[in-house]
Order: structure tokens, then sequence, then C-alpha cells
């Protein structure tokens, strides 16, 4: 990333090799559809089919993006689809990880190359001109002014995959969405609820006194004393 290139991630390594020999005998025109076929699939209201679309769109967009198929068009798409899947599984505890570090490495993967992806960004509540420039920064994207928060004296400093991932999701944290398994949850809200009747504990009696203080007359003097 300090030379240019984009971070290479190993969760993704295994499957972008395997990915690579079955794409490269197919045309354009394949490997675009199963790029958009796969980030629209990432949305579906299914977290098995969420999980396997989200593994196939990072190595098909470095794929396209090497192979100079990518277009300002094509990285809007995916970009924009993958903040729909934030939208609707943002909360959702795998599902999320995935799809933010899928978000991130798209975005520094094709930033510097299509610059209306920042547009794209600006278009999220919360997100502002200063705010955007501030989170490029940081995560010291090609072309952006280094943050002296994150650089050391030598300049040789680079936040984690980990750190980049949370300075992105706190950025877009206004379109995380509820998980699906909590959309159409109704909550029950029961107003001026009338408190409940407390029972009063009745105090212990004192058996003593109320037998007139005649102790005899309890045989407990009788239950204590030795047999004759």
């Amino acid at each position: 990333m300090m030379d240019g290139t984009s971070p290479s991630t190993s969760e993704n390594v295994s499957l972008e090799d395997k990915l690579s020999d079955f794409v490269l005998g197919l045309p354009q025109e394949e490997v675009l559809y199963l790029l958009w076929f796969a980030t629209i699939s990432s949305c579906w209201l299914d977290s098995g089919t969420v999980h396997k679309a989200i593994d196939l769109v990072t190595p098909l967009v470095r794929y396209t993006h090497t192979s100079g198929w990518m277009t300002p068009d094509i990285a809007d798409q995916v970009t924009r689809t993958l903040l729909t899947c934030i939208h609707t599984h943002g909360k959702h505890d795998t599902i999320s990880t995935k799809v933010f570090s899928s978000l991130l490495i798209v975005y520094e993967m094709l930033r510097p190359t299509f610059g209306n992806l920042s547009q794209l960004m600006l278009e999220i509540p919360g997100v502002t001109v200063k705010r955007l420039n501030r989170f490029e920064a940081e995560i010291c994207l090609p072309g952006a002014k280094p943050s002296p928060k994150v650089a050391n004296s030598n300049g040789t400093y680079f936040p984690c995959f980990k750190k980049r991932r949370e300075l992105l999701r706190s950025m877009i944290v206004e379109i995380i969405g509820k998980d699906v398994s909590e959309q159409f949850k109704n909550n029950v809200v029961i107003r001026n609820l009338p408190p409940l009747i407390k029972k009063r504990i009745k105090k212990s009696e004192d058996i003593i006194a109320a037998s007139g203080g005649d102790k005899e007359s309890l045989g407990l003097c009788q239950m204590f004393q030795p047999s004759s």
C-alpha cells in the first residue's frame, strides 16, 4: 500500500487463486456477469447466499481491475451494492465483518483510479468532505495527505487492516441496518402500566406474649426437662 499497491489479506488468497484458474479463460462479458451476480446476491435476505457472494466479490473485482475491464460505472455499482449490503446485513455478526472487509479492500483498490467513488461516499448521511479526507488520510490512501495521527517520524507506520476497517465502520455508521431476524420484530411498549400489588409480609407474632406470658402453658419447659 505504501508503494501504491492495494493491500492483500490472507483471507482472500486461497479463494482468489482458485477463482483465477476458473475465470482465466472466460471472456470479458462472462467475468463482468459473474461480478454483477455476486454483488447483487450480497443483498439477498439469505445469510448463506450472502456469505458465498461476498467471498466472490473481492477476487472478482481485483481480477476485473487488473485486466483493465473496470470502468467508473462498474466501480460505482460494486461499491453502491456493498453499501446496500451493509444497510441490509450491517448488524449481522459474521456478515458485517466480511462485507466491511470487502468494502474496504474494494475502496482502497479502486479509489486511486476512480475518483467518482468519493462522490458516492459523500452521498452517505453523516459523511462530509472533511471527514472523508480524514478517513483517506488515516488509511494512507495513495494521493491523500498523510495524517499526523498515524504516521511516524520516518513515515513507515501503516495502520493494520482491522484498524482501517473500524475507521470505515465509524464513518458510515448511520447506514448500518438491522439484522434480518430483527427487521420484522414488533417491540411491545406498554405505557402507564400499573404497579404490581406487593403483599404485606406479616410480622412474626410473639407466641409467649400471645399466651399471656405463661411459659408453662406452652409446654416448652417440659420439652427440655429430663424425663423422670
